[in-house]
């Protein structure tokens, strides 16, 4: 699709048919608005209220939040607004809605000539959260996602997170498009359409366009479309990629930050086919309106969009319609833009690759990840509505008399430490947290939204908006440690503040216990798995090693025919070398949460078994005793330096699992037995070779003859739902950390430091 728009001449952008205020609003734009020397005249001029209000109407036309127009008009040269038969060169709109979000979000000097308008009721913030409007964020696309360069080459600026983070008030009726119809913009995807035929609803044709899309020449990763996948096997997939495309040390954020639009059960669908039930022969068939109406349940660790920050709501004047207003906090975690984040709880620890692991059930959706549990959420105050700070929170934050300076705690707290850009909070932050409350009466709620509607004091409208982008439908806590801070209305007493390796912010888990036949039905799906693997492992090794053999045979027949003499020694050193290559890159390539060491020492079991000791090579008929004698020689030369490098690999797997010094030994028994191996003309050792082989094959015996030969690791009994992110005052800046490198420092007792764990979230 990137084809077809971004190179054509020119594209046509349909509105729909004009009416009152579209006429109103181009002419607006062509005559007054582009005109950069009158505009501060312009905007405090009160007889042309009528006119910005036609241009929000024009703004907010059903055109704007689609969520395929963003590469729709970002890939364009050229655009038109068509709107009945009115017209109006894009680049023109785009100027004029920048300078209209400009002035607006900076100064809010629009507002204020509408409230003075009588015909519009004298209503405040008449326009709303005007940044968040799609007309608004489509215009910051297409100045702001890609660079163009001196052969007028144009390349995307930002990957697909951030995209998908920036531009969630995008609709799609497809759900998985939320992802998909921004791959062709994002810098480090390139889309690839499936080979199997695409639903009903996507034809040949779009099928090609998604090809041609992976023919891009630009270094990216590519990215499988595929509509046949349920939405949420599409969610954990990006979730993944964003993941391991992003900064280690903040690639977790993207499961606090909302962007996953809830699903319902007819969009979950392949293609939308209805569910047709058949009542009997003689009644029509009846859809199952009830059942594909319910909404799919997401896993906590899919952060969907009821915790967005704004949102279009139908305000009760008729006059201004839809508007886009806040119903929730910013999340803390911030967008992903390079080289900047707001916080560092988990300080440089990066996510453990290791632990990280997906696991799909029949039911549910699981997600492994490490961390630590930093602290326990203990008394916890009543939720802050539409931003207002309760009465309450006074007393609890320790400000009993308000006429002194507010606590550093309390009102570092309320900004969650940080100003409107991220950075350190402005030095008058106290001071207007002090003449804001000082304007409370006692016992009710300070109401925000009207002291800075009607207060005239811009710095204290700035502390505001920033208490209001933090405390919204939050709680204040004080923890069991005696920390502040805030978390989301539903967390309760008992939850507990985890930070996790990779994630900026620290989160709020509730732990729930599993029963007995769950923890069954886990293990038997888990070993099944592995066998899977292990099986595809050892296919995979025997091609290799038949394609290999197949390769040597032909090269010695050709020596032969030659007269050359073969080198054995040489073909043995290939053979070791290509074990290394083949099973090391694929062990560090596999994320498993099962424990290490044994999930090893099982690869070494099934691969001894089914490729190694099987792997004997047969007398050649024709040749005489000393050639065979030789053959055998080099036969068990080679059983040896197969189990090498597998141990080898092993042991180093195991040595990454779990950096302590016990872990050390395997490594050292490892070399000693590769020394006995590759070295069995060393008389010294030949005994010693002989007592570990005699030992390995009665290992071997008996783990093949166990009921269990796989051995997965001892399942946790619960499991640990993601209630949200949370703002930990004094823990945001890699104090956690710090805290528990020095309860191991200072040689606490085992039960006492705060270790590390596993976490299965669903």
């Amino acid at each position: 699709m990137d084809q077809v728009y971004g190179k054509a001449e020119n594209v046509c952008i349909w509105l729909g048919d004009s009416d009152d205020n579209s006429q109103v609003a181009l002419s607006f734009i062509k005559d007054e608005v582009l005109r950069i020397w009158e505009f501060d005249k312009l905007c405090e001029n009160l007889k042309k209220s009528k006119q910005w209000h036609a241009l929000v109407m024009l703004m907010k036309r059903p055109w704007f939040s689609r969520r395929w127009v963003v590469q729709e008009i970002a890939l364009a040269i050229r655009g038109t607004i068509h709107c009945g038969t009115d017209t109006l060169n894009w680049q023109q709109f785009a100027d004029a809605v920048s300078l209209f979000v400009e002035v607006e979000s900076a100064t809010h000097r629009l507002s204020e000539v509408m409230k003075r308008d009588q015909t519009f009721d004298h209503i405040p913030d008449f326009f709303g959260h005007v940044p968040q409007l799609g007309a608004a964020l489509l215009v910051d696309a297409t100045s702001n996602l890609f660079r163009s360069s001196k052969n007028g080459e144009r390349k995307p600026l930002s990957n697909l997170e951030y995209l998908v983070s920036r531009l969630s008030i995008f609709e799609s009726t497809q759900p998985r498009d939320t992802i998909y119809a921004l791959l062709a913009i994002a810098k480090d995807t390139t889309p690839k359409a499936e080979d199997q035929d695409l639903p009903l609803t996507h034809s040949k044709e779009v099928q090609q366009q998604l090809n041609a899309l992976g023919r891009r020449n630009m270094v990216s990763e590519t990215y499988r479309v595929d509509y046949s996948l349920p939405v949420v096997s599409v969610y954990k997939d990006f979730i993944f990629f964003s993941i391991r495309k992003s900064d280690q040390s903040r690639a977790l954020d993207i499961i606090c930050r909302p962007w996953a639009p809830r699903v319902k059960r007819r969009y979950d669908q392949a293609g939308f086919e209805p569910n047709w039930t058949i009542v009997s022969k003689d009644i029509a068939p009846v859809r199952q309106e009830e059942d594909l109406d319910q909404e799919i349940p997401l896993p906590s660790w899919i952060p969907d969009l009821r915790r967005a920050a704004y949102t279009m709501t139908e305000h009760p004047n008729t006059t201004i319609g839809l508007r886009m207003e806040r119903k929730n906090a910013d999340p803390l975690v911030g967008l992903p833009t390079s080289g900047e984040r707001n916080y560092s709880a988990a300080g440089t620890r990066v996510i453990t690759r290791s632990k990280l692991n997906f696991k799909e059930r029949e039911s549910y959706y699981s997600m492994f990840v490490e961390g630590f549990i930093l602290d326990k959420v203990g008394r916890i105050e009543e939720p802050s509505r539409l931003g207002n700070i309760p009465w309450s929170w006074l007393k609890f934050g320790g400000w009993h008399d308000t006429r002194t300076d507010p606590p550093q705690e309390f009102w570092r707290t309320l900004v969650a430490d940080r100003g409107a850009n991220g950075r350190n909070p402005p030095t008058f932050y106290p001071r207007a947290c002090k003449e804001s409350i000082n304007k409370m009466t006692e016992g009710e709620p300070l109401d925000t939204r009207k002291l800075i509607d009607e207060g005239r004091c811009t710095i204290v409208a700035e502390f505001l908006r920033r208490v209001q982008a933090v405390i919204w439908n939050r709680r204040l806590i004080r923890t069991q440690r005696g920390h502040m801070g805030l978390v989301h209305e539903t967390v309760q007493e008992g939850d507990v503040i985890c930070v996790l390796y990779g994630c900026s912010v620290p989160v709020i888990l509730r732990q729930f216990d599993k029963v007995e036949q769950v923890i069954t039905q886990e293990r038997i799906e888990d070993e099944y798995e592995i066998k899977e693997r292990l099986r595809k492992v050892v296919n995979m090794m025997k091609a290799i090693f038949k394609k290999r053999r197949e390769r040597r045979l032909k090269l010695q027949n050709a020596r032969k025919m030659q007269g050359l003499k073969v080198d054995m020694l040489g073909n043995i050193r290939l053979i070791w070398a290509l074990s290394i290559l083949s099973v090391g890159l694929y062990l560090k390539s596999w994320h498993q949460t099962t424990a290490q060491a044994a999930l090893t020492g099982n690869i070494l079991l099934c691969i001894s078994q089914q490729l190694i000791w099987s792997d004997q090579t047969s007398t050649v008929p024709g040749e005489n005793t000393l050639q065979n004698q030789q053959r055998g020689d080099i036969r068990a030369y080679k059983e040896y330096f197969k189990i090498i490098p597998l141990l080898l690999v092993g042991s180093q797997i195991r040595l990454w699992t779990s950096l302590t010094l016990e872990n050390v030994y395997p490594v050292l028994i490892t070399f000693v037995f590769g020394l006995i191996a590759a070295f069995p003309q060393l008389r010294l050792l030949a005994k010693l070779r002989a007592i570990i082989t005699s030992r390995w094959q009665q290992w071997r015996d008996k783990m093949s003859t166990a009921r269990y030969p796989i051995r997965v690791e001892e399942f946790a009994q619960y499991y640990w739902k993601l209630i949200g992110e949370c703002y930990v005052h004094g823990m945001m800046n890699g104090e956690a950390i710090a805290l528990q490198n020095d309860e191991i420092a200072n040689g606490l007792q085992e039960g006492d430091r705060i270790k590390a764990r596993t976490f299965e979230l669903r």
